[in-house]
């Protein structure tokens, strides 16, 4: 009688153990996949900044919705504030002539600085 006691509640740990276990997993795949979302759309904007003219309304908003949509996946605070202010820079002074350097130095030090955690 006390083996089988024993046996239950062995195995009842082991099972709110592996729920948790699992949780803790999803978690981090899931904070995984934000940060390659975000790098996505960091390199989505690179790419549009380099090969439009973003001195055109449309290709600036376009700009503008890539970044925003990175900030939305960032979770990285110091790197999110670096991206909302890039994403203001590009909303309020993105026809200075020289908006498109500085929008591609600031989206390549993000996207090289901004990777998921190593395994």
């Amino acid at each position: 009688m006390k083996k089988k006691i024993i046996l239950c509640f062995t195995v009842v740990i082991l099972l709110v153990a592996s729920f948790f276990a699992g949780s803790y997993v999803k978690e981090q795949k899931q904070n995984e996949a934000r940060i390659y979302r975000c790098r996505t759309m960091i390199s989505f904007a690179i790419d549009k900044t380099e090969k439009e003219n973003i001195d055109e309304p449309s290709a600036r908003a376009a700009l503008a919705s890539n970044i925003y949509a990175a900030y939305q996946y960032c979770d990285d605070v110091t790197t999110a504030e670096q991206i909302h202010d890039l994403w203001n820079f590009v909303l309020n002074e993105g026809d200075n002539s020289s908006a498109k350097e500085i929008v591609v130095q600031e989206l390549n030090a993000i996207f090289n600085s901004y990777h998921p955690p190593k395994k």
